[in-house]
């Protein structure tokens, strides 16, 4: 199973029409947008209005690929991505099963921009605790940020993965670990890839089976 992968293209529409070319020539079996997904443009009485008229775009990009697609909200998200049933779904808190393999989402990040898609590490430890029963050797575990300590360093050098995660992903099996949130960290370490795109285009196309990553890039 191929696996398109990106996360924080905060409403650049320049990268969602390069994903939609990758998607077109590399035909993947799957798209999965790990968060941080809108903008907030001026012109607008709010960022929940502004970001609510970029959803409206994005989601013609989206369908426009005619690609089943799974997505995350992420931290500078200020309102939720409306699913368009059967192609676009959100992953958030559920298991999704996908040609022998399944996927669980988790879009909530500890404190960091003031999002609503931010909470408490003492919340997201009780979230992911009732999550981690879903987890198992064939699961594609898709969350907006890191682990603490796994490609979760920012530019001033500080470590912002959430504790609660590298508890979950310590102690239950799972196949790959994916995530976005911080840009600098774009990459792989071990079993865990940070798909940032932030202001270049880039993506992930990931081989389920084998692990084997390529990153496409413009």
């Amino acid at each position: 199973m191929l696996v398109l992968f990106a996360a924080d293209l905060h409403g650049r529409h320049e990268t969602y029409r390069w994903l939609g070319d990758q998607v077109k020539s590399r035909r993947p079996d799957l798209v999965v947008l790990a968060g941080d997904l809108l903008c907030s443009r001026a012109g607008y009485p709010t960022r929940e209005a502004a970001q609510r008229a970029d959803g409206d775009a994005v989601l013609l990009h989206i369908i426009g690929w005619k690609t089943s697609t799974l997505y995350l909200m992420g931290n500078w998200d200020r309102i939720a991505l409306p699913e368009r049933p059967p192609g676009v779904r959100s992953l958030h808190g559920r298991r999704i099963e996908w040609q022998g393999f399944n996927l669980v989402g988790y879009q909530v990040t500890p404190p960091f921009t003031g999002g609503p898609f931010e909470k408490p590490e003492e919340t997201i430890a009780e979230e992911l605790d009732a999550l981690a029963p879903l987890l198992d050797e064939n699961t594609l575990l898709v969350t907006h940020g890191p682990a603490r300590g796994i490609l979760d360093v920012t530019h001033t050098g500080a470590h912002v993965g959430s504790v609660a995660l590298r508890g979950l992903v310590d102690r239950r099996p799972f196949r790959v670990h994916v995530h976005g949130h911080i840009h600098e960290c774009f990459g792989r370490d071990g079993r865990h890839f940070n798909v940032a795109a932030g202001r270049v285009m880039r993506a992930l196309l990931l081989n389920a089976a084998t692990l084997e990553g390529e990153v496409l890039s413009a």
